[in-house]
């Protein structure tokens, strides 16, 4: 790669806006591929490192009011647990 230098005048070459361009482009679509991994490997981990019971909890903590306009079964999904898992967890709460 060319480092990229200004003409007298100050000015860069169309040339180097192209590179320029073209290595932005790669570095953004990159840093997407990156940012999307991270994501998904904190949410595996959360997954593996919490209880049904606390990542349930955790979820009615942070976003209640989700819970009156999902369904129970995209719910259940996103907590990876059955439905019939999250009826049960719920009932273990209410008991207790």
């Amino acid at each position: 790669m060319r480092i990229l230098k200004p003409h007298s005048d100050g000015e860069f070459s169309i040339a180097h806006w192209t590179q320029l361009l073209k290595l932005w482009k790669t570095l953004r679509t990159r840093f997407s591929m990156q940012d999307s991994f991270v994501r998904t490997f904190t949410r595996v981990e959360r997954l593996n490192n919490r209880t049904n019971e606390e990542r349930y909890l955790r979820l009615l903590q942070k976003r209640s009011g989700l819970f009156q306009r999902v369904p129970q079964y995209l719910i259940a999904s996103y907590l990876g647990v059955t439905p019939v898992g999250l009826s049960k967890i719920r009932k273990r709460l209410v008991k207790n």
